[in-house]
């Protein structure tokens, strides 16, 4: 299984229930009752020169605000899912910048909630 697959299980396990395929009875106590649907954001990805420079927050919530109609809630497994070149393989960065990109979600509205799933209602 590929790392996408295996992120997108982790997120499914996490807020799904596997009978009825609907949000959890904890998860749906956590949001508001408004839509059914879940919206998650898998990727968002910005060329190297672009980094480090808010716009993936915000073009983020440009896209939740467009996606989000009828959705009950967003979830996301923030971290780093493009591994380019040698700037990251020192540990300590990684933290580092793992740390700031969970940052930029929660800005957004995003909560954690477990397993690494963050979790946003629309409402």
């Amino acid at each position: 299984m590929d790392a996408e697959s295996e992120e997108l299980e982790v997120l499914a396990r996490t807020l799904l229930d596997p009978e009825s395929g609907n949000f959890t009875e904890e998860v749906s106590q956590l949001l508001p009752l408004v839509g059914t649907a879940l919206l998650v954001m898998d990727r968002v990805t910005l060329d190297e020169p672009w980094r480090g420079r808010g716009l993936g927050t915000a073009l983020t919530l440009e896209a939740i605000l467009r996606l989000m109609p009828g959705c009950r809630a967003v979830a996301c497994s923030p971290g780093i899912t493009d591994i380019v070149g040698e700037r990251l393989r020192d540990e300590a960065e990684w933290d580092r910048v793992n740390t700031k990109i969970a940052q930029g979600w929660q800005r957004l509205g995003f909560l954690p909630y477990r397993n690494s799933v963050y979790l946003l209602s629309p409402t």
